[in-house]
């Protein structure tokens, strides 16, 4: 057996911090942040505690990695939505990104939504939301507005509260809500509006 090169010991790495972010994730989502100690995040990601120290300086630490990978994700479909040039195509895969991850992201919703009402305890979480609100704000009020959306800037705040509210009733009533149905009326809103 030959000696792992440099690039397997990279990806060895990468597995294991990434284990950790998903097993940190749903204890976060499921017991919430303070009622989760590290060891727990150790034994459910089957790793030694000691190893999540050396990935992670401390516990709100691996907050910000999970929130960090939750943005490069959200980053990545945008970025893939941007080389569409129609803009009703562009919203309306926009909305499908959205509504696949309302869907199949309930532990990420559900950690958003607890940390939603309690920002005031994590001021670095709440600074990067707020960076990342008003990085990406700019370009759903543009493609608003080159659909002919009347006041798109207060259109565009409607829409993402609605699509936050739509995530969190999703939360809590799963599959008695018609997602299908508010994806089409949303379309019909902002696509094929009068």
């Amino acid at each position: 057996m030959s000696p792992r090169s440099e690039a397997q010991w990279q990806e060895m790495r990468e597995q294991s911090r990434e284990k950790i972010l998903s097993a940190a994730l749903e204890l976060f989502a499921e017991r919430g942040f303070h009622n989760t100690p590290i060891q727990q995040i150790a034994k459910k990601a089957e790793v030694a505690k000691g190893l999540i120290y050396r990935y992670f300086d401390s516990k709100e630490d691996l907050l910000v990695g999970i929130i960090h990978s939750a943005f490069k994700e959200g980053d990545d479909y945008l970025e893939e939505a941007n080389t569409i040039t129609d803009p009703k195509e562009k919203l309306k895969m926009m909305f499908d990104i959205s509504f696949d991850y309302i869907k199949g992201q309930p532990h990420h919703n559900r950690l958003l939504m607890q940390l939603s009402l309690q920002l005031d305890q994590f001021p670095v979480i709440t600074q990067m939301i707020v960076a990342k609100y008003h990085a990406n704000m700019p370009n759903l009020e543009n493609l608003l507005e080159e659909l002919g959306i009347p006041d798109h800037k207060l259109e565009a705040n409607f829409l993402i509260a609605a699509l936050d509210g739509i995530a969190l009733r999703y939360l809590i009533f799963k599959e008695a809500m018609d997602l299908n149905l508010l994806k089409e009326g949303l379309l019909k809103k902002y696509i094929e509006h009068p």
